[in-house]
């Protein structure tokens, strides 16, 4: 008996350990303190117990995600958008349900597209060719591959950020705030 309330006790103490050092990640994410963010899941993610653990992949796919899109933090990873594309593919292969995907309706990954659209449209007003195709070029195949097709395309918006978004039924209902330019 007593073995049995202490393996309870020990398993009880892992997931509360565990559910703190993710909301340390949350809570520097929340803070726009990223690379305190970064550090804590590169932390996570040093240990082999929680690379089999689908919500950190998720949140570690987030912070990348934020960090592509800060200038000062964008080197800190080879490709940020790229290793969120690939964190959060990690995530959905351990978690088939999805479940935080799920309740943003797949949000991180459209961040991510339109992230990939936004530099290189910023690259090809500045004639950079090269960059531009090789960002259209992921933006495309990363979608594609995922097998997300419904999107709007604007011609003449600088910048378009989700500001909510939920789900009624099958309808989907999203406010976006367009910068356009002129």
């Amino acid at each position: 008996m007593k073995r049995v309330l202490f393996s309870i006790a020990a398993i009880a103490l892992i997931a509360n350990v565990n559910a703190q050092n993710l909301n340390k990640v949350k809570d520097a994410l929340e803070e726009k303190n990223l690379m305190v963010a970064k550090q804590e899941i590169d932390g996570l993610m040093a240990k082999p117990e929680y690379t089999a653990k689908p919500d950190v992949w998720f949140w570690k796919g987030m912070v990348e995600n934020e960090l592509s899109k800060d200038d000062k933090t964008r080197t800190s990873c080879a490709d940020c958008k790229l290793e969120a594309v690939q964190s959060f593919k990690r995530y959905l292969e351990l978690d088939k349900k999805g479940v935080l995907m799920v309740t943003r309706l797949g949000a991180p990954m459209y961040e991510l597209y339109n992230g990939f659209l936004e530099e290189g449209n910023k690259a090809y007003t500045t004639e950079n060719i090269a960059m531009a195709y090789d960002q259209f070029n992921k933006a495309l195949s990363e979608r594609n591959e995922n097998q997300h097709f419904a999107e709007i395309t604007f011609i003449g918006i600088e910048t378009a950020t989700i500001k909510e978004y939920k789900q009624l039924e099958k309808i989907l209902y999203v406010t976006v705030d367009f910068v356009a330019e002129i």
